[in-house]
């Protein structure tokens, strides 16, 4: 019998990226190279983070193939997630940010047995711009941290989505085996004080 989604992210060591101080993230890489279904996709994409104690600032780069969907909308165009989720708080919600090629933006939580609900207090206090050039496209965050009721110190738990159309990929930083705003069952970010 096939080992079940949950007991394969069980298996794994849950990776921790620390998030440095600064205005420009400037982290180790965080490589997004697996679909979600837990194969490894090739080219992988980058992420890099840092945070000012107010903003985290969130950097994502990505190769595109000549055959590209340039919209605003998240299954069916080129498109980066960012998911968040309070790992050692009381903050049950999970906060998702999409972007897109066009510098157009979702943002959204989920709350508690997963119902999608208006985040706008996140979505007023982001700073979001994107970049296509002929072989890749890169954005760039700035989240407020408060409005997701996060601080300096603290650990979340995080995911990063390249959803690519070319080879109907949603690239990430660990497989979720579901949704990718599973991001609970990926791996923690940890804020420096």
């Amino acid at each position: 019998m096939p080992e079940s989604p949950a007991a394969k992210n069980k298996a794994r060591t849950t990776p921790t990226l620390k998030v440095p101080r600064g205005g420009s993230p400037r982290s180790e890489v965080m490589e997004l190279a697996y679909n979600y279904t837990g194969e490894l996709v090739k080219p992988p994409a980058q992420a890099r983070f840092s945070h000012d104690g107010t903003m985290l600032y969130v950097s994502v780069t990505t190769p595109l193939a000549k055959k590209r969907a340039l919209g605003d909308g998240w299954a069916g165009n080129e498109a980066v997630e960012l998911c968040f989720k309070g790992a050692d708080g009381p903050n049950a919600d999970t906060y998702v940010l999409r972007g897109f090629t066009s510098g157009a933006t979702s943002v959204f939580k989920i709350v508690g047995s997963g119902s999608h609900q208006p985040a706008e207090e996140l979505a007023a206090g982001i700073v979001y711009s994107a970049k296509v050039e002929d072989a890749a496209w890169s954005c760039r965050w700035a989240v407020p941290l408060k409005a997701m009721a996060f601080s300096a110190g603290d650990r979340l738990w995080a995911n990063v989505t390249v959803r690519r159309t070319a080879g109907n990929h949603f690239v990430m930083w660990l497989a979720t085996y579901g949704d990718s705003t599973n991001c609970d069952s990926v791996g923690y970010l940890e804020l420096a004080p």
